[in-house]
């Protein structure tokens, strides 16, 4: 008996070894040739897009990688720079007030405290307005509003207001 994948062959003896007869059996197997090779190159095809695809994500996570390490360290730098220029406004012997673009109050350090004779605590979330006497209110007001257009002043008396009622 010979078994291939496309035919199978019989063979029948006499008593003294001759072959008398033949059997032969065939069967077409295109469609299941066709269809392994169709695998294998379907197999190929996605073993290459998962080679492919796995180096697009290594990139791609280098690149991530990249980016968290720059973002650290600029939020590193910024904390610094804020942590120094928390120190510059609290420990200056100059008043300074800082406020929002609605003109609240966000920061007042300890030489305000000194000239207002109020604390950050009751300053913080106020108008600014409030710190300039009555009469002064809309020309203080003006200038601070022209320098938050860009406009520089170079010296300017601001009369402020404090809690006595002394300017």
């Amino acid at each position: 008996t010979n078994n291939s994948d496309r035919q199978s062959l019989t063979y029948t003896y006499d008593a003294a070894g001759n072959v008398t007869g033949v059997f032969a059996a065939a069967r077409d197997v295109t469609a299941r040739r066709k269809a392994e090779e169709e695998l294998r190159s379907a197999r190929d095809l996605l073993e290459k897009r998962v080679v492919e695809r796995t180096a697009e994500l290594a990139e791609a996570n280098v690149q991530l990688r990249t980016g968290i390490e720059e973002r650290m360290r600029a939020e590193e730098s910024l904390r610094e720079t804020s942590e120094y220029l928390e120190k510059l406004i609290t420990y200056a012997n100059a008043p300074i007030i800082v406020w929002d673009r609605e003109f609240r109050i966000t920061r007042f350090n300890h030489a305000a405290e000194l000239l207002t004779g109020r604390t950050a605590r009751e300053m913080i979330g106020q108008r600014i307005d409030i710190l300039f006497p009555e009469r002064y209110v809309d020309a203080v007001m003006d200038l601070i509003r022209r320098t938050m257009t860009g406009e520089r002043l170079n010296v300017v008396e601001i009369p402020v207001l404090h809690r006595s009622g002394d300017v």
